[in-house]
């Protein structure tokens, strides 16, 4: 973002930037990426005039230039990144491939993960729904 990197390695272009507006700091967000979203943590901004409350999150146009600005200061994080291609869902799975959505709704059912600790409750997969 803005010229620095991170040493984490990922695999796709992507930025995850958060940040503390000040109250009556105004910046411009450049164009970067082709999916582009700003989640307001605390405070309130306006992205090109529109406002954006606490816990609510823009989704920007993409590869457009931003205005966003902050009257009484905000704590903000931008998430952005390029497409990475389709992608299915089914209940709480994701995935680009719908062989692995399969695989994973057996190993759930069969208790094949670890289970969070603390957290005993198991929920069964929903009945009588569409797998992709």
């Amino acid at each position: 973002a803005l010229g620095a990197e991170s040493p984490v390695p990922v695999h796709s272009p992507l930025c995850y930037l958060a940040a503390e507006v000040q109250a009556g700091q105004s910046f411009d967000w450049p164009e970067q990426y082709t999916e582009e979203a700003i989640y307001v943590v605390e405070g309130s901004v306006t992205i090109n005039g529109a406002e954006v409350p606490t816990h609510q999150m823009a989704v920007l146009p993409g590869q457009v230039e931003v205005s966003v600005h902050s009257a009484k200061g905000a704590r903000i994080a931008i998430l952005a990144g390029e497409p990475i291609g389709e992608r299915f869902l089914w209940w709480n799975f994701v995935s680009s491939n719908r062989q692995r959505i399969r695989d994973a709704a057996r190993t759930w059912s069969s208790g094949g993960f670890d289970r969070v600790p603390g957290d005993e409750e198991f929920i069964p997969l929903p009945e009588n729904r569409p797998m992709p």
